[in-house]
């Protein structure tokens, strides 16, 4: 299987506890799965692969995409595009049978592509009054409610949280799955 992996949280000298939950879950997937082949896929208009960790596996593959990330953010706010599925393909020459974002993101992708989304919580509906205007706007631009009916399953680290889904976007469980920390 190919496996397609969004990494940009890990192309920055910040380490944030996305970054955190992302570079531990890929380590302990690495080490366990040597028979799938994973495209991990990255942007920064600098060099950043100096902040990316060395997962030095057969089976594991960086690409990057040196496009400045206002200007990526911007066209998938705005057109949906570029679809991050078919960038890669196009990149690999190989389809991908599935695409993993650890996170709630500028991300966008094509009808047929098989995405798992992780959702780490729902603080920015629950408790709007925490976040700045640019947070809160951030949020509605991202469009979280549309990805997660989108996306095939959902990953999420508590009971809570799936509740949440469920309650705030109507989701159905089987659609959501608990994995802890």
């Amino acid at each position: 299987m190919l496996i397609a992996v969004d990494i940009r949280c890990l192309a920055s000298h910040l380490r944030t506890g996305v970054a955190e939950y992302t570079y531990e879950l890929l380590t302990a997937l690495f080490s366990a799965d040597r028979s799938n082949r994973y495209i991990l896929f990255y942007n920064s208009f600098e060099d950043a692969s100096k902040y990316l960790p060395a997962w030095n596996y057969e089976n594991v593959e960086f690409i990057a995409a040196n496009i400045p990330n206002k200007l990526l953010h911007g066209s998938i706010a705005v057109s949906g595009r570029p679809y991050l599925d078919r960038f890669l393909e196009s990149k690999i020459k190989r389809k991908i049978d599935c695409i993993f974002f650890p996170n709630l993101d500028f991300s966008s992708w094509s009808r047929t592509a098989k995405v798992i989304l992780t959702v780490h919580d729902l603080s920015f509906e629950l408790l709007p009054d925490c976040f700045t205007l640019k947070q809160e706007w951030r949020h509605k631009i991202i469009k979280p409610r549309a990805q997660c009916l989108k996306a095939h399953k959902i990953l999420v680290p508590s009971e809570n949280t799936k509740q949440d889904l469920m309650t705030q976007y109507a989701l159905e469980a089987d659609k959501i799955r608990v994995v802890y920390p």
